[in-house]
């Protein structure tokens, strides 16, 4: 780097430098003889050529660590950008790994589904459409005719809460590879519950209420022990549904004096909107 700038700058550098030799030569011999010390001038030259020598030198150098310092940057720069490119990679196989992890636990309890003993066979299905935006609420399974499904088998969620029942009417026939679940929530679905807790058992029906998300109990006994937060379970009755599996919370009681039995709002067990597989009992496994 100095020879390069001393190439480019020869013609002013040279004159220069003879001016400070011939400078340096004078202040040689204009010592002080009585003294024996450097005179005024010589000290003054000297002062001159150690600045310019220290300029040139310092320039050198400062030319030198910014080259240095230059290369250091662009090595820096690559280097961000191969550690963008790895974490952008990272993150993609973070987001792909994640949701195979979902899926695997997901299998993982339908695999380690536990049914009771005498629920000797059962058909995982997985859920391919569903409407609960009218007022219908109904869900499509990808098993049909074709996998043993008839209608009013009941169907439900891996850890036993309960769904529906698979719908057989004109608009929904079980085709041989598909087939309309009628949840719970629907307007038309009607399942015979009971309190689980000991000492209450108070039963009723669930019925669905288009309108909203919640079900609600009917034709409870007006002096019946119906608390918030008590669990709904199947009572077995009705012929679809085997008794004990978990269908909705109560959220709310009402007594109205207008009514023969409470206003009972429930939440229901399963989250349909969030519903990606169930199980379909046979009825005859159920009982």
């Amino acid at each position: 780097m100095l020879l390069e700038l001393v190439r480019r700058n020869f013609r002013t550098l040279f004159p220069a430098a003879l001016l400070l030799v011939s400078l340096t030569l004078l202040s040689f011999g204009s010592y002080s003889r009585r003294f024996q010390r450097p005179s005024f001038f010589s000290r003054a030259v000297l002062t001159a050529i150690g600045f310019f020598e220290d300029t040139v030198s310092g320039s050198g150098r400062g030319l030198r660590d910014l080259g240095r310092h230059y290369l250091v940057l662009v090595g820096v720069q690559e280097e961000n950008r191969r550690l963008r490119a790895e974490l952008s990679a990272c993150q993609r196989r973070n987001y792909s790994l994640t949701e195979q992890a979902i899926e695997n636990d997901r299998l993982r309890r339908l695999l380690n589904f536990r049914l009771q003993d005498e629920i000797k066979d059962y058909v995982p299905a997985q859920v391919i459409g569903q409407d609960l935006s009218g007022i219908n609420r109904t869900i499509t399974i990808n098993k049909g005719s074709s996998d043993g499904i008839r209608p009013r088998m009941a169907v439900i969620t891996y850890d036993s809460a309960l769904v529906g029942q698979i719908l057989d009417e004109a608009g929904s026939a079980i085709g041989a590879h598909s087939c309309q679940v009628l949840l719970i929530t629907d307007r038309r679905s009607r399942v015979d519950v009971a309190v689980q807790r000991p000492e209450s058992r108070a039963k009723g029906i669930l019925a669905g209420r288009p309108e909203r998300e919640e079900v609600e109990l009917l034709y409870a006994d007006r002096l019946s022990d119906i608390r918030q937060g008590d669990l709904l379970v199947s009572s077995g009755y009705g012929g679809i549904f085997r008794k004990g599996w978990p269908a909705g919370r109560v959220v709310e009681v009402r007594h109205q004096p207008d009514l023969f039995y409470p206003r009972v709002l429930v939440e229901p067990v399963a989250q349909f909107s969030q519903l990606e597989e169930v199980m379909v009992v046979p009825a005859e496994a159920g009982y």
